[in-house]
């Protein structure tokens, strides 16, 4: 397994040739409305970690003069696909306790 820096894990994900977002089909509880939710993702180098911003799943989220975000703290041990697909796994449930959403596959 390669050690990476946080500087060599940043470039690896911008040499990857891929847009850095996650995108999910959900449905807007208030409006039965069909949507799609989209985590931006970006690495935090001051603060070693990926972080994925979205739109506001709960309501204390939504109070927040903050941007709504996850995120995965870096692990040099660990390569990029796996960071990734935590942060991926971690998005995805960030939607199942969302007050807004529920992902389309799960509607009744």
């Amino acid at each position: 397994m390669k050690d990476y820096t946080i500087e060599q894990f940043k470039t690896d994900l911008e040499k990857s040739g891929k847009i850095p977002v996650f995108e999910f089909p959900v449905i807007e509880i208030a409006e039965h409305k069909d949507n799609w939710i989209t985590f931006n993702i970006s690495i935090d180098t001051m603060n070693k970690c990926l972080i994925a911003q979205h739109v506001a799943l709960t309501r204390e989220e939504d109070d927040s003069e903050m941007v709504a975000f996850k995120s995965v703290a870096f692990d040099d041990s660990r390569s990029l696909d796996e960071h990734l697909q935590e942060l991926y796994s971690i998005c995805y449930s960030a939607i199942n306790i969302s007050d807004f959403f529920i992902h389309k596959n799960e509607y009744p």
